[in-house]
């Protein structure tokens, strides 16, 4: 005879107050019902195999089996699920299993695997395995430098044969998704895609919980992937310069470029003098004059080589004007990064160049009222 949900929940808090106790976070142990109902609806599961592969007390896939049974029932349909699971942690391991018992759920109890010796990242218990349905809340923020030594045979993450993390892709045999040691979550998700079915109608489905480090690390083109990009990861030896590249910065017209650069630099100091200038406006102003009276033509990035080299940034110091509209042509929109300014004692519109040192990052949902607009006036604005 089944037993209700409701010593999942029992369960499930007596961790989190544990875990508490022992000056753990518990959202490491459990996750919010609210949360999990809103991954289930996300799902929206139907019969199948369900999968968690960092199950902790087991309560995602218990919530998602409850609603897969009401929405059979509210149908009159009879379905039938099976769970899976892996957990590391041996004490969240055994309230898991443990609940499936006391619900009566001894099928689905022998499908947790679990304890110390058990991570999912390197020994993984459903190798074998395809699911309809995969979640999770994987650790994030956390190392798995103890994952690696075991993968990779104490060695580093080139040693690393994984078949998981190790994939075919755009004709490289061996395209890497291993992530930077101090975060694994990613790797987490890659070990849910090698799970997925692809010889049925309907596929898989996965829906997992991750904050936003492995999205916004880096500059484009470096996220979490990149692993050779990232600061302070010294597992594997940075990348050699390629060939091109060598050849490229050792070629005689890199040479001839640097020569020349040297030469207008040189020069123009020779004209300005040691004079420091507090408004960068006013320094442009006179560089272009002074390459004007000595006949030097630098292009506009070996212009902006110069420039960046001999300046720096100062806090009070006057904002540098980008480009100045002409009066009655554009309006001012400071949304938009154009403004009112006098100049000259005449009033016109223009663009400062950006500070990138202040530039900032905002998640805006969707439904915001009033859009994009509305936000940065109540948030951003002064």
């Amino acid at each position: 005879m089944k037993q209700s949900g409701d010593n999942g929940n029992a369960s499930a808090s007596h961790a989190t107050r544990f875990a508490s106790a022992e000056g753990k976070n518990g959202g490491q142990f459990n996750t919010p019902s609210c949360v999990v109902r809103c991954l289930v609806e996300m799902l929206g599961p139907y019969e199948g195999r369900i999968y968690d592969c960092a199950c902790g007390t087991g309560g995602m896939f218990t919530v998602a089996e409850e609603t897969l049974q009401k929405i059979a029932k509210d149908h009159r349909k009879q379905v039938a699920t099976h769970l899976y699971g892996q957990e590391i942690n041996g004490e969240t391991y055994a309230i898991c299993k443990a609940d499936l018992l006391l619900k009566g759920d001894g099928d689905a109890a022998d499908n947790i695997i679990g304890g110390p010796a058990f991570s999912t990242l390197s020994n993984d218990q459903f190798r074998s395995r395809a699911f309809d349905f995969m979640l999770a809340n994987p650790p994030y923020g956390k190392s798995w430098k103890s994952d690696l030594e075991r993968m990779s045979g104490e060695g580093s993450k080139k040693d690393v044969k994984d078949p998981r993390f190790i994939i075919e892709h755009a004709g490289d045999p061996e395209y890497s998704l291993i992530t930077r040691s101090s975060d694994g979550q990613m790797l987490f998700l890659a070990n849910m895609l090698s799970k997925m079915k692809h010889d049925t109608p309907l596929g898989s489905r996965i829906a997992e919980v991750h904050n936003g480090s492995s999205l916004f690390t880096g500059d484009a083109g470096q996220g979490d992937s990149d692993e050779d990009d990232e600061e302070g990861d010294t597992d594997t030896p940075k990348k050699s310069l390629s060939d091109k590249k060598k050849k490229k910065l050792l070629g005689e017209a890199t040479w001839k470029r640097d020569a020349q650069l040297l030469d207008i630099a040189s020069k123009l100091r020779k004209a300005l003098g040691d004079k420091l200038f507090e408004d960068h406006n006013v320094f442009l102003e006179k560089v272009d004059a002074t390459l004007k009276d000595l006949d030097l033509t630098p292009s506009a990035s070996e212009l902006k080589l110069i420039v960046n080299a001999v300046s720096w940034r100062v806090e009070d110091a006057p904002r540098v004007i980008k480009k100045i509209h002409k009066p009655g042509k554009t309006k001012p929109a400071p949304l938009h990064g154009l403004f009112d300014a006098k100049i000259d004692g005449k009033t016109c519109v223009v663009e400062y160049e950006p500070d990138s040192e202040l530039r900032d990052f905002e998640q805006i949902p969707l439904l915001e009222v009033g859009g994009i607009g509305a936000f940065i006036r109540r948030e951003v604005l002064p």
